[in-house]
């Protein structure tokens, strides 16, 4: 009988549109087998909290989602203004933030709507009365002009190991790591500190050369995101500390030679979202100024500076957008 009744429950749930319960939202969806309505749901509250958390009845906001192959219609009917809109879109393949695109999507439409409030209201709407109270009027207009704001803004930290061939003639081979703390402008511009460090040698006839960088640089950022790809690129510049170590062997002399350089890089590299991680590989193109070099009797100087090259994985995570 169990069985039976749970059987009945799913045959009669599939001939109904699928339904989302908010505090000021009605969101239903129909023939969105994929869609994740809890999801989107998730999203619209925060997008539109300001005026959801204002509403005192039952005319709720209602947003309307019908999936027809690959198209998805999307209509909003408003209580605040008494309008009706409509939207109809491409939805092919699945991605990452789908749901929350199509979230953003709904509330766009009601800023649409609301965007009215802003202006001088019409003899049309005096001669109607308001359907809502005054309260939740302003909220919406607030909500309309917080939309006008510059781009928010968000932190980020990133993680970046990977090798960096120097003196590129016989190449110099070290390990680099850095720590990036990021500052995210809107959806594609970033600004950053990049803290790192780099250690390697290199062996000649009379010994090894030990070499080290600490180094500290500000930078600025482009992030793409297409769907759950991305493209990132990156200019940054600081200044590096050098220690330079010699550790002869037989008769030989080592010294230390330590001071301060200049740095300069690009990075390059395709990304992978992961929820608010990111996942990279970026190529590196730098140069080291001035002249840094360890001197090697009977043998090939050690130069650290000029243009080297390097890749590094990047691991970051992103905080603040819901």
């Amino acid at each position: 009988m169990a069985v039976f009744a749970a059987a009945v429950g799913s045959l009669v749930g599939s001939s109904m549109p699928a339904r989302a319960a908010s505090p000021g939202i009605d969101l239903v969806s129909a023939g969105c087998a994929d869609l994740q309505l809890a999801e989107v749901e998730r999203v619209l509250n925060i997008e539109l909290s300001q005026v959801a958390s204002e509403w005192p009845g039952d005319a709720r906001l209602r947003a309307e989602l019908t999936c027809d192959g690959d198209r998805l219609a999307i209509v909003v009917i408003d209580p605040v203004t008494d309008k009706k809109l409509s939207r109809t879109v491409p939805m092919t393949g699945q991605s990452a933030d789908r749901d929350r695109t199509i979230a953003l999507l709904v509330s766009q439409l009601f800023l649409t709507s609301w965007s009215e409030l802003l202006l001088a209201r019409s003899a049309a709407l005096e001669a109607a009365g308001p359907r809502v109270s005054p309260a939740i009027q302003q909220a919406a207009a607030a909500m309309v002009r917080s939309s006008f704001k510059p781009p928010s803004t968000r932190w980020g930290l990133s993680l970046l190991m990977g090798p960096r061939l120097r003196d590129l003639p016989t190449p110099a081979v070290s390990g680099a790591g850095q720590l990036r703390p990021s500052l995210f402008v809107g959806p594609t511009a970033v600004l950053f500190l990049d803290v790192g460090y780099e250690r390697g040698q290199v062996s000649r006839s009379s010994g090894i050369v030990a070499f080290a960088l600490a180094s500290a640089s500000l930078g600025a950022g482009f992030r793409r995101a297409f769907g759950s790809l991305g493209l990132e690129a990156n200019l940054r510049a600081g200044a590096a500390y050098v220690d330079l170590r010699g550790n002869p062997t037989g008769t030989a002399t080592g010294t230390t030679a330590s001071g301060l350089a200049g740095e300069a890089a690009a990075e390059l590299g395709p990304t992978l979202a992961l929820g608010q991680a990111r996942l990279g590989l970026v190529a590196v193109a730098g140069l080291t100024f001035p002249q840094t070099v360890a001197h090697v009797g009977g043998d090939r100087d050690v130069n650290l500076a000029g243009t080297w090259l390097g890749a590094s994985l990047v691991a970051s995570f992103l905080e603040g957008s819901p």
